[in-house]
């Protein structure tokens, strides 16, 4: 059965995980999530499995995964799974999936949250923790995998109640104590409108020779991890380059979502 792996990522880490399970995964096929946007009709096929795989932000789905749920635009299926990725593992984030695929009459067959690092610049996770992560993601890959091709529904582990308190305190640090709303480019820039490229939102773009950032922010922190001059500022957040953070055997060319 043909597999559709619907993916979000900013820096690297959901997409690393999806291209993990497709090379592992007959008839499967990797797929930016943001295509479902640019779509007025959601196909309806029954005979595939959907996966959704995305990082966590703040102890939450990003906005744009919430709104293609919201809004029902994940091809119909009878086997739904989702994998989270972060630098803890974050299993409220899959219960808040399944409940409003239950709202449109879906159900996750299972879900798994799964830790690699931390890309936020602030809460940096140790290299020896990286290396730890990744070493063991490859037989975390194939449980999964093997649960996909067994069509497996597997029990949901219940909210994290500390991370549903974690969850408005972390963001209200960022934009309060960090000032991270306040997002400007300083004179390192070189135009080679890469922030332009990465962000999933348009929320960036290049107006007469010179990067303007909105408001429309998801948090992916793709820009600041990508700049290769690190001329993005989100506040008092200014990332040196030893700081930034790209998921290993990802280029950035990979996700880019405008040419």
């Amino acid at each position: 059965m043909q597999t559709l792996i619907y993916v979000f990522s900013g820096t690297g880490n959901s997409l690393l995980i999806a291209n993990s399970i497709a090379k592992k995964l007959p008839q499967s096929k990797v797929i930016p999530l943001v295509d479902l946007l640019k779509t007025s009709l959601s196909p309806k096929l029954e005979d595939v499995n959907i996966g959704l795989i995305f990082p966590v932000y703040f102890y939450k789905m990003p906005a744009i995964v919430k709104r293609v749920l919201e809004e029902n635009l994940l091809p119909k299926s009878k086997t739904i799974f989702c994998i989270t990725s972060s630098g803890e593992e974050t299993p409220n984030v899959i219960y808040d999936v399944n409940k409003l695929l239950g709202k449109n009459g879906s159900s996750l067959a299972f879900g798994k949250s799964l830790s690699l690092a931390d890309n936020s610049i602030i809460l940096k996770t140790s290299l020896v923790q990286r290396n730890i992560a990744l070493n063991e993601l490859d037989l975390k890959i194939d449980e999964i995998v093997q649960h996909i091709k067994n069509m497996d529904h597997i029990p949901l582990v219940a909210p994290n109640l500390w991370h549903l308190t974690l969850s408005p305190l972390t963001k209200f640090s960022f934009i309060h104590l960090y000032s991270a709303q306040n997002r400007y480019v300083d004179s390192s820039c070189i135009n080679c409108n890469l922030c332009t490229r990465l962000c999933p939102v348009e929320n960036i773009r290049n107006i007469d020779g010179k990067i303007s950032i909105g408001q429309n922010c998801e948090w992916c922190f793709a820009c600041l991890n990508w700049c290769p001059t690190q001329a993005i500022h989100f506040g008092k957040i200014h990332p040196h380059k030893t700081q930034q953070y790209h998921a290993p055997g990802i280029h950035s060319s990979q996700l880019s979502h405008r040419k």
